[in-house]
């Protein structure tokens, strides 16, 4: 039998290069991760600032951001929400009251901004602006669809 022997290294050549190989998969789950969470988030705040088509307006001013107001959408049909959640007729006062009070003892009031769907009648809307003044709200401030901002 014949003994092999170990090979040695000519002077001046390179080793082949060891083959790398990245692992992909965390970096997968992060992404999906971050997919989930961001529909959920734009989920959320739809649900909260509500799909209405807005009235398009020629004049206003851009909203706040660092301000939270409690939103209030009036749709189409009527049908009153506030902050996301289904408000009966009989208690859109109380529950007006109630957030309002809520937002101001948080130490950061921001108002009631009022989104209506462009279809909707003002004799919808009115109830809602008489609420607000009955409570003692003094800035009310209504969404409109930019036209300026176009």
């Amino acid at each position: 039998m014949r003994r092999q022997r170990a090979r040695k290294k000519r002077p001046g050549t390179v080793a082949p290069p060891a083959t790398a190989r990245v692992n992909v998969t965390p970096m997968i789950d992060v992404v999906m991760v971050l997919i989930v969470f961001f529909l959920l988030v734009g989920h959320l705040a739809n649900e909260r600032r509500g799909a209405v088509d807005l009235p398009i307006a020629t004049q206003g001013e851009d909203e706040d951001s660092t301000r939270r107001p409690v939103v209030i959408l009036v749709e189409a049909g009527g049908r009153v929400r506030i902050d996301g959640v289904d408000v009966p007729d009989d208690s859109v006062v109380q529950r007006i009251a109630s957030r309002v009070a809520a937002s101001q003892s948080t130490g950061r009031p921001g108002g009631v901004h009022v989104r209506a769907d462009a279809s909707t009648a003002f004799a919808d809307v009115r109830p809602i602006l008489d609420a607000c003044r009955s409570v003692g709200i003094t800035e009310v401030r209504l969404a409109v669809h930019p036209e300026w901002a176009q």
